[in-house]
Formats: C-alpha cells, structure tokens, sequence
C-alpha cells in the first residue's frame, strides 16, 4: 500500500523521487521489477517465509534468478 501510495504522489508531481528515501526507492524498483516477493525472501525472510522458499522457488524460478542476477551478484540498481 506504501508503495502504491509513493508511486500515484511520485506521477501526481506530489512528490520528487529524488526526495523519497533511498531504501523506499530501492523497493519501488523491485516493485516495478516484479521482484519485490524475491527481495524479501533472501533478505527478510522470517521462519514462515523459509518454510515456503523449496515452494516458491518452484513456482518463481525465473524472478528469483533475475533478482539475484541484478540484485545480488552483479548489483545493477
């Protein structure tokens, strides 16, 4: 919801992307990425999300890969 609400403020003119902090930048960019459920579970994954990963990592293979491709090991952001 925070993000959605950022992003309508950011195309309204409301608000200067360059003035949205640079941790909530970073996750609008995995947002617009499609990546955002990636982020969280390699980077916040709590017990509940690790006894999903062999699940997720099933069924979103290829968003996983991207997101360590840019994220992780190359660090395109």
């Amino acid at each position: 919801m925070m993000l959605h609400r950022v992003n309508k403020q950011i195309s309204g003119g409301e608000l200067k992307s360059s003035d949205v902090d640079e941790s909530i930048q970073l996750l609008l960019r995995l947002e617009e990425d499609g990546l955002l459920e990636a982020y969280v579970l390699f980077a916040l994954a709590d017990e509940g999300i690790s006894r999903d990963y062999e699940v997720y990592c099933v069924k979103n293979k290829e968003a996983l890969t991207r997101f360590l491709d840019r994220y992780a090991i190359h660090d395109k952001q």
